[in-house]
């Protein structure tokens, strides 16, 4: 049979745009998939952060992809918080969904050098780095062992091969 579309404009204005006409795969180099609170992914290549449309983890709008200064290292949560932990700088995303996060650069420049020491608590993200255990939260970085061992002491660790986890 013959069928013939006679349907006008007008007919279908008021109709939905095909929600996922703008949901692309996640980049085949994306590494370092983490989940949020808010039910969104996150995922890191070169020096890019790319965010999935929330509770649609086969979407990643290339919208939402956030560039960074320096190669990415890790990404770690806390609450709605994303900590970006780069060759240079450590960075804050915030927000409760992908089109509107905001991106803060904490002013202290100590860089993680190590991706398996990232460990989330409830309060922040602890790492390692050159000068000591470090801690990004809501006030910034602090090293948490600068009172028990100075950068000499601490590098007799090796930094580099740590592993961390929060306990408790």
């Amino acid at each position: 049979g013959t069928w013939s579309d006679a349907a006008t404009n007008e007919d279908i204005e008021g109709n939905e745009q095909l929600v996922s006409q703008h949901y692309y795969p996640p980049n085949p180099n994306m590494i370092g998939l983490i989940g949020t609170a808010n039910g969104f992914l996150a995922g890191f290549w070169e020096n890019k952060v790319g965010f999935s449309e929330p509770y649609q983890p086969h979407a990643w709008p290339p919208e939402y992809v956030k560039i960074f200064d320096y190669p990415i290292v890790a990404l770690a949560t806390y609450g709605t918080t994303i900590v970006v932990f780069t060759t240079g700088y450590t960075y804050l995303v915030d927000g409760i969904d992908p089109r509107n996060l905001s991106v803060a650069r904490v002013p202290d420049i100590y860089p993680c050098v190590s991706k398996q020491s990232v460990s989330s608590g409830d309060r922040g993200v602890y790492y390692a780095c050159d000068v000591g255990l470090g801690f990004v939260g809501s006030g910034g970085v602090q090293i948490v062992t600068k009172d028990l061992m100075d950068e000499d002491d601490w590098q007799v660790w090796k930094p580099a091969t740590m592993h961390g986890t929060v306990f408790d």
